[in-house]
């Protein structure tokens, strides 16, 4: 009788302590599956984030921190418990029953979001699109968050919010694409016996003159004042003539800009070559960083140092006005700006540098 009690007693303590080291090794690897994710997945998936131009990666990188850790510590918990023994069928229920009663309240702010999400990954627009909506009105992107998008009615000269679920559910026309530009047909009648290389001369003369269309810069300039059919300008308001003008001049001088950086990297990428072969050394590292500091002044940016300290960030600012070494922690922010001193130069670099993957620049 007490040699059957012992093995009975012998039984339970090995099986209670099997169980105990079982919800060790899940507690343990419930932290580190975890860890994993925070510190080594996510880690990444920011590297990769910094070097898109997309949206929605931005958007749902923090999206997934915020949420998977939880979610990985929620459900090591509960097979913790159940290894334990601890009865979980009636928590299981009621979580079941919260998660059914919180998802049929919120399942409008759901769809949105998850319209939302479908609608950063698949771009069907972006900040700045044109696009006709099914009632036949003209809006332009504003912003795209994770529930509304932010539209404003051309037209109407308001902005409206519109859920993301709705928007994806509609018909929509990008003007914007394939390219920002509209091209139209118009039936001109002339004389028979208009002399018709004369009349495509004169034609011709009036698109170039308007500043809205497409065309050589400098014929676009020279004809600019011949045309008029602008209205006076308003008191205290620049006349569209001269409007016109100035862009036409700010956006020639931003494609000298770009042309000049455009030979700047075909150099830099000529000196790569050459300097490369058989391995670079010191010298030859310092030689291609002060080619590509000086890129980076053209184009209006500097390289400074990540620093989770803001005063080891000041430093590091002050070391690269003294050295021409840039380190490998270094990130691009805006520094000198163009002659032109117009927003329309940072936009057509953005775009240079979107067309040629370069790393993602930010305004």
């Amino acid at each position: 009788m007490k040699i059957a009690f012992f093995n009975l007693h012998g039984a339970g303590i090995f099986e209670w302590v099997e169980r105990s080291l079982t919800a060790l090794i899940v507690a343990a690897a419930t932290f580190w599956v975890g860890q994993l994710f925070t510190q080594v997945i996510v880690y990444y998936l920011k590297a990769y984030a910094r070097r898109t131009e997309a949206i929605w990666d931005d958007v749902l990188i923090p999206i997934l921190q915020s949420i998977v850790p939880p979610l990985i510590y929620l459900c090591g918990t509960f097979f913790f418990l159940q290894i334990l023994g601890i009865d979980l069928t009636g928590l299981w229920v009621a979580f079941g029953g919260i998660t059914f009663v919180l998802g049929f309240a919120l399942r409008e702010i759901l769809a949105d979001f998850f319209s939302g999400l479908i609608l950063l990954i698949d771009t069907p627009f972006q900040f700045g699109d044109m696009i006709a909506l099914p009632n036949g009105s003209t809006a332009v992107i504003k912003k795209i968050g994770l529930r509304v998008t932010h539209l404003y009615l051309i037209d109407n000269h308001c902005e409206i919010y519109t859920p993301n679920s709705q928007l994806a559910a509609k018909d929509i026309v990008n003007l914007s694409r394939p390219t920002p530009h509209f091209a139209y047909s118009i039936n001109l009648s002339v004389k028979a016996d208009a002399d018709p290389v004369n009349t495509t001369k004169i034609l011709r003369e009036i698109v170039l003159g308007h500043p809205d269309t497409l065309g050589n810069l400098d014929a676009k300039l020279e004809n600019l004042d011949k045309f008029t059919g602008f209205g006076e300008a308003k008191p205290g308001k620049m006349s569209k003539l001269e409007a016109g003008r100035l862009r036409l001049l700010a956006e020639k001088e931003v494609n000298q800009q770009l042309a000049k950086i455009e030979t700047a990297f075909d150099e830099l990428i000529a000196k790569i070559k050459v300097l490369a072969k058989g391995g670079l050394d010191a010298a030859e590292i310092s030689i291609l960083q002060v080619a590509y500091q000086d890129i980076l002044k053209n184009v209006g940016l500097r390289a400074v140092i990540d620093s989770k300290s803001k005063r080891g960030r000041s430093t590091s600012k002050n070391c690269l006005h003294q050295t021409s070494t840039i380190p490998s922690s270094a990130r691009l922010e805006p520094g000198i700006k163009f002659g032109c001193k117009t927003p329309i130069c940072f936009q057509r670099t953005k775009l240079f540098y979107r067309k040629n993957g370069n790393p993602k620049l930010t305004y």
